[in-house]
């Protein structure tokens, strides 16, 4: 689906500049993307009974918010309170991946609202996508029917709720099943293989239930796509896009 234009609904502490295989991590808002083509490695997680007691109604579209942190959530209590008028269970869950479980288990006070999976191998400018499979397989591994508007939101651990948890899923939801992607100009794309166009978005993005099946389906592992890339501007020939697909 194409990029839709949103105002900003959460906002984000700026990360190193941006590179071709590395995190981008802007300021963020509704349309957030991630390198779908990459996707691949799997993590089971299992639900404490108290998660899974908490009433789920399948007609009711739920937002599912994926926290990629390494040990802290920086903004919990302001999180807490943006989840106060809402159901969790039934409008919202929140999961977190942490480099340093342990420090995450240390400093998360609420940790029935937030809840820590078990860590994956990770490594910047590498591999962040396994720990975004991880997120999407607990946050699917009890969802039964689901509803084709569920959305599942890529955070950082920097990120502030800005609007208000109605104004937010209201939002999210007027885009139907669509997943959003905020793509980048295609100086930062990549060739793959030497034979098709790898286009370049940030990490923080969107998804929907279609989406997410279609990732966790895909074959590379992101450390050895990532061998098969080559960034578009090393060829020195800023022309040669733009003629392929004028």
């Amino acid at each position: 689906n194409s990029p839709t234009p949103m105002r900003p609904l959460m906002s984000s502490r700026t990360w190193p500049p941006y590179h071709l295989l590395c995190r981008a991590a802007l300021t963020l808002v509704a349309e957030l993307p991630w390198r779908v083509v990459a996707l691949a490695g799997r993590a089971a997680v299992s639900l404490s009974g108290t998660r899974l007691a908490e009433a789920v109604d399948a007609n009711v579209p739920k937002l599912f918010f994926l926290f990629m942190a390494r040990g802290v959530l920086h903004n919990e209590e302001v999180w807490s309170r943006f989840f106060s008028s809402a159901r969790l269970g039934v409008d919202y869950e929140a999961f977190v991946h942490c480099t340093d479980k342990a420090h995450c288990e240390h400093t998360i006070k609420d940790q029935t609202r937030f809840w820590i999976i078990r860590t994956v191998p990770s490594e910047w400018c590498k591999d962040l996508v396994s720990p975004m499979n991880a997120l999407l397989v607990a946050a699917t591994s009890n969802r039964t029917a689901g509803n084709p508007h569920d959305k599942f939101i890529f955070v950082s651990e920097t990120t502030v709720p800005v609007k208000p948890f109605r104004h937010v899923q209201q939002r999210f939801l007027d885009d139907g099943s669509k997943s959003t992607f905020c793509v980048r100009p295609w100086q930062f794309w990549a060739w793959h293989n030497a034979r098709d166009v790898a286009v370049k978005h940030d990490q923080w993005l969107v998804l929907s239930g279609e989406h997410i099946a279609r990732a966790l389906s895909a074959k590379p592992l992101p450390r050895e796509m990532n061998k098969q890339l080559t960034p578009l501007h090393w060829a020195g020939v800023e022309w040669l896009l733009p003629m392929l697909y004028r």
